[in-house]
């Protein structure tokens, strides 16, 4: 099983990017510092990534931190929006934002959320739109990625989301985060209360209690968190056995890290590995199944012409299946992910603007249409921050 590691290509000076896809078996990847936000347009399909697993329908999104293995699937006909931010490339220093879990997400959204849900969802229509047109400068990006970035973090960083609080208190925030990123570099050695506490100027009961009000309830949950977290990449990109990875990731014990993972995963670590190379398997099988029809057609094609391709009835994912534990290597177009099928970015331009009026974000557009003035009808850079 081969886990992708994509690299997004952005554009100079432009820490976005977008693409329309038509997804049917998407190949399990991941990207090293990309915020990725999924947004369905028509149809229906499912994600899995990490330890979660959501359906979403029209008008729906949800976000895939940088790092997550995930993938998309779908067996009905769908429109999904991809959408990247490089956040290594906001106005926020990545040696912090890198501890940032982001939850945004249509299937788990509160009352007081729906606002900055919606300019959120704006705000990636109109980005899309801009970088499928080619019309944005560099320029015109900065002010409202920047405005973009501060409502991901105010309204969807996963510490004050499980609050359910429309204000942060900065101080637990920058705690949380200074326990939370010692946490993720030292997850596979000895972590204490005691230590931690000490590190934070305060007790041990009051530790405790700040924990508690926090995303994760309790310390030893945010330990085995973190520790699965990463036996999950593990699991995933190399062919350890479950007791070595749980002591590499600071368990104690195998029987730790088994109870742990089902806890959090919903299934056991050897559970998990298998249905990621089942999947991983049946995306081959798709892949060669679909390459066996396509290539059968165009023989018969040709043969209706008077011309016999030499290669017709021959495949890259035909003839190449690998074994269970195999890896096989994928000819990549682009950015385009094996089973996410691009739409030309004409074509999605195209189909995003009868979405933003769909959808009523006619405000995104610039002045009002005029018939002598055909460039008035194009929407205008989105400043939503000013309309909120």
């Amino acid at each position: 099983m081969e886990i992708l590691n994509k690299t997004i290509q952005y554009r100079p000076g432009i820490p976005v990017e977008a693409s329309l896809c038509r997804v049917d078996r998407a190949l399990p990847h991941r990207h090293p510092s990309d915020l990725e936000i999924v947004c369905c347009l028509e149809g229906k399909v499912h994600l899995v990534a990490s330890d979660q697993q959501a359906t979403l329908l029209p008008g729906q999104i949800h976000s895939i931190d940088h790092e997550d293995i995930h993938y998309l699937y779908s067996d009905t006909e769908n429109l999904v929006l991809i959408f990247h931010l490089d956040l290594k490339n906001i106005p926020y220093d990545w040696d912090q934002i890198r501890y940032v879990f982001f939850a945004c997400e249509s299937n788990h959204c509160y009352a007081y959320q729906q606002t900055a849900m919606d300019a959120v969802k704006d705000a990636i229509l109109s980005f899309s739109y801009g970088y499928l047109t080619g019309d944005y400068t560099p320029e015109m990006y900065e002010g409202p990625v920047e405005f973009f970035s501060f409502y991901l973090l105010e309204y969807f960083n996963w510490f004050n989301y499980e609050n359910q609080d429309v204000y942060m208190n900065e101080d637990l925030y920058e705690r949380f985060h200074r326990v939370l990123a010692y946490c993720m570099d030292h997850y596979d050695q000895k972590i204490t209360i005691s230590q931690l506490a000490a590190q934070e100027h305060i007790s041990k009961n009051y530790f405790s209690q700040f924990i508690s009000h926090t995303v994760f309830r309790s310390f030893s949950t945010m330990i085995k968190y973190i520790r699965c977290y990463n036996a999950e990449y593990l699991l995933l990109t190399t062919d350890k056995p479950n007791a070595e990875i749980a002591y590499e990731c600071g368990f104690s014990d195998p029987k730790y890290f088994y109870a742990a993972f089902r806890q959090l995963w919903g299934r056991t670590p050897s559970e998990h590995r298998a249905a990621y190379e089942n999947y991983y398997r049946s995306c081959l099988e798709h892949y060669a199944k679909s390459e066996r029809s396509e290539n059968a057609e165009n023989a018969e094609n040709a043969k209706a012409g008077g011309v016999m391709p030499a290669d017709a009835a021959e495949g890259a994912f035909s003839d190449a299946l690998p074994v269970s534990g195999e890896s096989h290597h994928f000819p990549l177009h682009g950015d385009e992910i094996p089973g996410q099928k691009r739409l030309s970015d004409e074509d999605a331009a195209h189909v995003l603007r009868s979405v933003m009026a769909d959808w009523h974000l006619k405000k995104t557009f610039g002045p009002e249409e005029n018939e002598q003035d055909p460039e008035a009808e194009r929407p205008r850079t989105i400043y939503f921050a000013e309309r909120i």
